[in-house]
């Protein structure tokens, strides 16, 4: 695999693709089916129908044959709830966790630990930057929610839980400290009723440093799942993807390079 034909952001930004984005590449033994989703969980979307439509077609090109689904997202693959469940819990990576495990079909995760992606990160921005993407982008996900936790408790949890992964003694891992670094990062107060906040996390913008580790940290994660694409490949698995589209069309040139 030719993983220097991954794209960048300012290539990829340049591209307007279809929602869902579906590829697939075979060789005389093998095939690999890349169903690249538009994030959902509205179980009425047409997007679940076109999933399960390749989801039997690779099923019925790989009978008997070792097979693999990657998966994005943190899901607990063996939790026993019914279909619908798992996708008002998960959206498509959902269901197709459910699919895989109803046909005994091996899931994998193709992502490195969150703490090994912080690592990854600090070699190239500040504490103080790394820091404050994970709490923004922890907040702009606690804006979307449709049914929101209290928020007190959502933000001491996750201030908590990037204590641990950061495992930094001598960091202040406090909301206060927080808001101090949106002030510096934003030049104005932290306002949790501005619903721009998802943007500042987001990799599609370039209106501060924390954009930029937002493509980062896709670059990073890209490289590692090719690795685990070419890995399970080489050993000779039949492999389905679900991941989000922009990760579908970045790669798609380096997938293809397989054959």
């Amino acid at each position: 695999m030719d993983k220097k034909l991954l794209l960048t952001f300012e290539a990829y930004s340049q591209i307007k693709h279809d929602q869902p984005y579906f590829y697939f590449v075979k060789s005389k033994d093998q095939i690999l089916y890349f169903f690249g989703s538009n994030h959902t969980k509205d179980i009425n979307n047409p997007q679940f129908k076109q999933l399960n439509d390749k989801w039997q077609e690779f099923l019925h090109e790989t009978v008997g044959k070792k097979s693999v689904v990657f998966y994005e997202g943190n899901i607990k693959t063996d939790e026993e709830i019914p279909l619908e469940k798992f996708i008002e819990k998960y959206g498509e990576s959902g269901v197709m966790v459910f699919w895989a495990n109803q046909a005994k079909v091996k899931l994998i995760r193709p992502e490195m630990k969150e703490e090994e992606s912080i690592i990854e990160l600090l070699k190239f921005f500040s504490k103080e930057e790394v820091f404050y993407f994970y709490m923004i982008r922890a907040i702009g996900q606690w804006q979307r929610m449709k049914v929101r936790k209290n928020f007190d408790d959502f933000i001491n949890f996750n201030l908590n839980r990037y204590k641990n992964l950061f495992n930094l003694s001598s960091f202040d891992f406090s909301f206060e400290n927080f808001k101090k670094i949106n002030g510096k990062i934003l030049g104005k107060e932290f306002n949790l009723e501005d619903m721009s906040l998802p943007r500042v996390s987001s990799p599609m913008f370039y209106d501060t440093k924390i954009n930029e580790i937002a493509r980062t940290l896709t670059t990073i994660r890209n490289v590692y799942m090719l690795n685990q694409i070419e890995k399970y490949w080489l050993d000779g698995y039949n492999i389905f993807i679900i991941f989000g589209g922009s990760h579908a069309v970045m790669q798609e040139a380096a997938i293809k390079s397989l054959i």
